[in-house]
This record gives C-alpha cells, sequence and structure tokens, in this order.
C-alpha cells in the first residue's frame, strides 16, 4: 500500500517525465522539418513547467507542515512524561551502545 507521499513522488516523478515526452517529441518534430527555430511553443512550457513548480512547492509544504507536527508531538509527549522519555532515550542509547559494540 502506497502512501501519500509515495503517491506524491509518483505524481511529481510522472509531470517530469511528461515535460522530457513533450519536449523530446517538439525537438524530434522540429529536427525532422529542419525547423530548431520554431521546435518549442513556449506557452505549452511554461503551463507545464508552472503545473511541476507548483506540485513540487505543494509537497514540500506538506512534508515541513508534517514535520514540524511530528516535533510538536515529540515535544508534548516529553513534556507530559519526562522520565519515562528519560529512561526511553537512556535505553535507546543502551541498545545502540550494545549493537555498536558486538560489530
Amino acid at each position: 500500500m502506497a502512501t501519500a507521499t509515495q503517491k506524491e513522488l509518483k505524481a511529481l516523478k510522472d509531470d517530469i517525465s511528461e515535460i522530457k515526452e513533450f519536449i523530446a517529441d517538439k525537438a524530434e518534430d522540429a529536427a525532422s522539418r529542419n525547423n530548431v527555430h520554431h521546435m518549442f511553443d513556449t506557452k505549452d512550457l511554461k503551463v507545464m513547467a508552472r503545473k511541476t513548480g507548483r506540485d513540487v512547492r505543494h509537497f514540500l509544504r506538506d512534508r515541513r507542515a508534517q514535520a514540524q507536527e511530528a516535533a510538536d508531538n515529540v515535544e508534548s509527549t516529553i513534556k507530559e512524561n519526562p522520565f519515562k522519555s528519560a529512561a526511553a532515550a537512556f535505553a535507546a542509547g543502551a541498545v545502540v551502545t550494545a549493537l555498536m559494540r558486538k560489530s
């Protein structure tokens, strides 16, 4: 089952692939007509680039918000349970130390 992040990354990759295919098709078409100067419709390229830019900004804004929410949750959990948090951190450190000694 794909997560929302994986679905958004796939959508961004699909957008980039669509732009690449568009450019390749236009270049091939122009080369076959020996007309390199009229190879691209700049309006189409601008629309595609803006759409992809919006998608990337939206994706990054969502990830930033999720990261901030996770940090806030961790902070509130530590404040609500300081002893348990310290004990968990100590236990995690002890496990990591034990694993590093075995290596």
